[in-house]
C-alpha cells in the first residue's frame, strides 16, 4: 500500500470516528449520510451500508463493499483492516451474509418496486477451475425483467446467502435461465443448498 493511500484511510477513520461522536444518531442524519458518501466516493467505486450489527444487534455495523469487483476487494479489505476499535460498531470489508428468507426488494428504472422472492430458484454449478464455478440460475417468474436487472437479482441473492467475498472468489459467472436444459436438470439444486454445496466442494476438491 502506498504511503498516499495509507494516509487518506487513516484521515477517513479520523473523519469516521470525529462525525459518529458528534451526531446523536447517524443513521438520520443527512448530512453524515451525504458527507460519508463523498469520503467513500473518494475512494473510487465503492460503496457502503450502515444497518443493526451482525455479532450483536445492539452494535451498529458499518459495511464498506467493493461492488463486486474483485480488484476493489483488496481496498475495502486494507481500509477496513486500519479501522480503530470503536465500542457499539462492527466493522465490514464486504456485504455479509444475510439472516433471511431470500425476499428482497428492488426498484425498476421508474422507481417501482419489485417484490422478489427468490427462495423457489433453483441452481446448477458448473466447475471452471479448482475454486471457481459458473452458476446457472433458473428464475421463475423473472422473464418479464430485462436480463441487467435479472443479473442484479441473482447478485443480491448470492451476496445474501454467500456473502460478497465469497461470492467474488467462488463464482466466476452467473447466468440467469427461465428453465434448465434437459441434461442439466438432473443436477439442479434449490438455492437453499448453494452455501453447504460449496463448502461440500471445498472439503473435498472436487468440482
Amino acid at each position: 500500500m502506498s504511503h498516499k493511500l495509507n494516509d487518506e484511510i487513516l484521515e477517513f477513520w479520523r473523519w469516521f470516528l470525529s462525525a459518529i461522536e458528534n451526531s446523536n444518531n447517524p443513521f438520520e442524519d443527512m448530512d453524515f449520510i451525504h458527507s460519508l458518501d463523498q469520503k467513500v466516493s473518494q475512494f473510487g467505486r465503492l460503496s457502503w451500508e450502515l444497518g443493526p450489527g451482525l455479532i450483536d444487534s445492539q452494535n451498529n455495523a458499518f459495511i464498506l463493499s467493493p461492488n463486486g469487483d474483485r480488484k476493489l476487494l483488496e481496498l475495502t479489505s486494507a481500509i477496513i483492516s486500519m479501522a480503530p476499535k470503536y465500542e457499539g460498531y462492527e466493522f465490514y470489508f464486504a456485504k455479509q451474509p444475510r439472516k433471511w428468507q431470500m425476499r428482497f426488494n428492488m426498484e425498476d428504472e421508474n422507481g417501482e418496486n419489485i417484490e422478489i422472492d427468490a427462495s423457489c430458484w433453483e441452481y446448477v454449478l458448473i466447475g471452471c477451475s479448482k475454486d471457481t464455478f459458473t452458476i446457472i440460475i433458473k428464475m421463475p417468474k423473472m422473464t418479464k425483467l430485462p436480463e441487467h436487472w435479472r443479473h442484479t437479482a441473482a447478485e443480491i441473492l448470492l451476496d445474501g446467502e454467500l456473502g460478497e467475498e465469497k461470492r467474488i472468489n467462488r463464482i466466476a459467472e452467473i447466468q440467469m435461465v427461465s428453465e434448465f436444459e434437459n441434461k442439466m436438470k438432473n443436477k439442479c439444486r434449490p438455492m437453499m443448498e448453494l452455501k453447504y454445496h460449496l463448502s461440500e466442494l471445498n472439503m473435498s476438491g472436487d468440482n
